[in-house]
């Protein structure tokens, strides 16, 4: 009983032995593909099928209990099976799995997969890292402000805890070495980045409403200080032998 709920297709071997092997490869190859295309339409309808056919098992399994049951009760079970095991068994997994494995980020036309596993005590400069952007005002007056919309970013990191650094008109140093200026940077300043926070500058998109380059600088010169509660993790270099373009 346990493994006909539990596997999908179990239920059929004993009188559709070929219906439940079937279903139990499609099933499988589903989820394959699913992890396979994670976060792209496809995938999401590979995840659909698969619940699909593990609901139908169950389903195949209810119809002997209530053999002699109406039509709209069996298509009402039916129906609550479906919901029961998205609710109580998938969408638990899912979100698990996106608050601790992976998490699939849209990046305009395509879609990388963050390893959620990876240390902060491994990163370096250089390396590419997923970061959460919290919505708020960064400052200035009501024609002047300037808001952040909430979401996630994925940049390069510049600098280390404790790092000097150093605003120039044509560059940037960040512990005496020289990077080329991101748009918006301050034409002067510096500052240390602090501990348990790393210098990652944001590509945002800016909407003008009256609010001046400096104040645009400020506000994105604080974004650019992240710290590791905000850090979501490093993307896979490769994911199902696809390489990821970072």
């Amino acid at each position: 009983m346990v493994l006909a709920l539990a596997v999908p297709g179990f239920a059929f071997l004993g009188s559709r032995r070929l219906l439940g092997v079937s279903v139990l490869v499609a099933y499988a190859f589903c989820l394959v593909f699913f992890l396979a295309a994670l976060g792209y339409s496809l995938g999401n309808i590979a995840w659909g099928v698969a619940i699909s056919l593990h609901a139908m098992s169950i389903i195949y399994l209810e119809g002997h209990w209530l053999s002699h049951a109406r039509f709209r009760i069996r298509l009402g079970l039916a129906f609550c099976t479906l919901i029961a095991l998205w609710c109580l068994l998938y969408a638990p997994s899912l979100r698990y799995a996106q608050r601790h494995w992976v998490l699939p980020l849209r990046l305009a036309d395509r879609v990388l997969v963050i390893n959620l596993t990876s240390r902060t005590a491994d990163l370096k400069r250089g390396d590419r890292v997923a970061y959460r952007i919290e919505s708020g005002s960064l400052g200035g007056n009501h024609e002047g402000a300037v808001y952040l919309q909430a979401g996630f970013g994925v940049e390069t990191i510049l600098g280390l805890p404790g790092d000097h650094v150093r605003f120039t008109k044509d560059s940037v140093l960040v512990g005496g070495q020289v990077l080329p200026k991101a748009p918006h940077m301050p034409a002067e300043g510096e500052m240390v980045v602090p501990e348990k926070t790393w210098f990652i500058w944001p590509n945002l998109g800016i909407s003008g409403h009256g609010a001046p380059e400096t104040a645009v600088s400020a506000a994105m010169q604080r974004v650019a200080l992240v710290p590791e509660p905000q850090l979501v993790g490093k993307p896979f270099k490769h994911w199902f032998g696809r390489r990821q373009r970072l």
